[in-house]
């Protein structure tokens, strides 16, 4: 009673000992396999002759009119100029905050941040940077009656002082390395600069480390509430593009980026948004003194 129920066995065992065998061969005469490999971002921006850009609102990098939907900044002038040269479109795919940058990377939301994005360790182990474009210099802003810092910024690492940041970004980074003792206020992820500073001004934080191109907008608006330490910057940070670790994306950014300062339009760019040169360090051209 018991031998069709073993013949079926048998049978089954065949049949699968058969798709073994057929799909070694196939793999060994270079046939088919059935899971494919996952598409890189390389891959994609060539099928698609399309560069996605995610992007952060940030002056003077990344501008959007509220009427007109129009983008304009350093970085949306240079992403025209990569596109030119690639023969790519360049599509502003998706605005979101410093901390979820990677995130939309990895879940292939955007191919590129296209930003003044900031070469640091911790993220290094998730993206690949280009070669920078222009350097950032970060300045800490204070009260402008408030001298508590002039001249010893030591003075910041203690308890009752209140540094201002918002989450992820690279204030809060230089706060914990550098001021680990002080209480760090941090504010949403999509909080303006302009609104953080405000805070500082309404002595709701003490400290705000930021980027002197974007102060200088706030202060020429604001004449009086706040100011910029007269010290040297507290961190010098390359501005790069940030993507997936893609060597050949990495290869194909870097080279129109070399070509971009070693031809000059680098430099025409920066000086059209920052003309008398004071707030973006230049990246020198091979040549230049």
């Amino acid at each position: 009673m018991k031998l069709p129920h073993i013949l079926l066995v048998l049978l089954l065992s065949i049949a699968a000992a058969a798709g073994t065998v057929q799909f070694m061969g196939g793999a060994q005469n270079g046939g088919a396999v059935t899971a494919s490999a996952k598409e890189t971002a390389f891959d994609r921006v060539m099928r698609t002759n399309t560069l996605r850009c995610g992007y952060v609102l940030y002056e003077p990098f990344v501008r959007k009119d509220p009427n007109t939907g129009a983008f304009s900044g350093v970085v949306v002038d240079m992403m025209d100029e990569m596109g030119k040269s690639l023969n790519l479109k360049i599509d502003w795919a998706e605005e979101v905050g410093w901390a979820t940058t990677v995130e939309g990377l990895k879940t292939g939301r955007y191919d590129v941040m296209c930003v003044g994005f900031w070469r640091q360790s911790l993220e290094a182990k998730h993206v690949f940077y280009t070669l920078p474009f222009a350097y950032s210099k970060l300045g800490v802003i204070v009260r402008t009656d408030d001298h508590r810092f002039d001249n010893d910024l030591n003075l910041i690492n203690q308890p009752e002082i209140r540094i201002a940041s918002r989450d992820g970004d690279l204030s809060a980074a230089v706060a914990h390395r550098d001021y680990p003792n002080a209480k760090l206020q941090q504010a949403p992820n999509m909080t303006t600069d302009a609104q953080i500073l405000e805070d500082v001004a309404l002595k709701k934080g003490d400290v705000f480390f930021l980027e002197d191109i974007n102060f200088n907008t706030y202060a020429k608006n604001n004449p009086g509430k706040l100011r910029r330490l007269d010290i040297p910057p507290v961190r010098v940070f390359q501005n790069t593009l940030a993507f997936l670790q893609d060597e050949k994306l990495k290869s194909l950014l870097d080279t129109v980026m070399i070509e971009l300062v070693e031809n000059g339009a680098m430099d025409k760019i920066l000086d059209k948004y920052d003309p008398e040169k004071k707030m973006l360090l230049r990246i020198k051209r091979p040549g230049q003194p």
